[in-house]
């Protein structure tokens, strides 16, 4: 029995604030920092199409990355809920609030009332741009990822492979919100397409990667 209790140690309880707090701060220094490195005001490309749309996709971007972390963060307490069913709602709501504000009028990708960008006349999802915009917002996705496995590795979450899906899918929407600061387009054929895929394939990761890595 001794040599069975010689390696424990007292569990050290969870201090949310303090979590919450740190990632409020991680998630600020690298929206100012990209900001700063791509020379753009925040979304002052894609508010020359309207106020309107870039409030939708940074709003439905942000709220979703918030909510979905939320969610992960919840989902590593131990008897929590199962968080299936909330997340499918934030999914909801993000739908939501890109078809409720996003352009679905013009045909170009980017700015309404501008020229059309240059090689994408007629298109709609513009591939070229948006496989960037892809692998941006996944890049961007991991200094969050990170952040969460460590609080995640530490809180050995009772649903290890749900709490990976939900920490990659937020740090896709998360990543999609950094890069947006720069991306002028405001289609929804466009934003749906590109960054959901940011959104799915970072809770693909997530579930993949992650979820093997955050039990006991």
């Amino acid at each position: 029995m001794a040599a069975l209790t010689a390696g424990l140690a007292p569990v050290r309880p969870r201090r949310r604030g303090a979590e919450a707090g740190a990632l409020l701060l991680l998630c600020a220094a690298q929206l100012a920092g990209f900001a700063i490195l791509a020379r753009a005001v925040p979304f002052a490309a894609s508010a020359q199409a309207g106020l309107v749309q870039t409030a939708s996709k940074a709003g439905g971007l942000g709220l979703g990355a918030a909510l979905l972390t939320a969610l992960a963060l919840a989902s590593m307490t131990p008897g929590a809920r199962d968080a299936r069913l909330r997340a499918l709602g934030v999914g909801a709501l993000v739908l939501g609030a890109f078809l409720l504000g996003l352009d679905w009028t013009q045909v170009q990708p980017g700015m309404a009332g501008k020229p059309v960008m240059a090689g994408q006349a007629g298109t709609f999802f513009a591939p070229g741009d948006g496989l960037r915009c892809l692998a941006a917002s996944l890049t961007l996705a991991l200094p969050l990822a990170l952040a969460l496995t460590v609080i995640g590795r530490a809180a050995a979450p009772p649903r290890p492979a749900l709490t990976g899906t939900l920490i990659g899918g937020a740090s896709g929407l998360w990543g999609g919100l950094v890069y947006a600061v720069q991306c002028p387009y405001v289609t929804a054929p466009y934003v749906a397409l590109w960054y959901g895929l940011a959104a799915a394939a970072g809770a693909v990761l997530g579930r993949w990667l992650l979820g093997p890595r955050l039990g006991w």
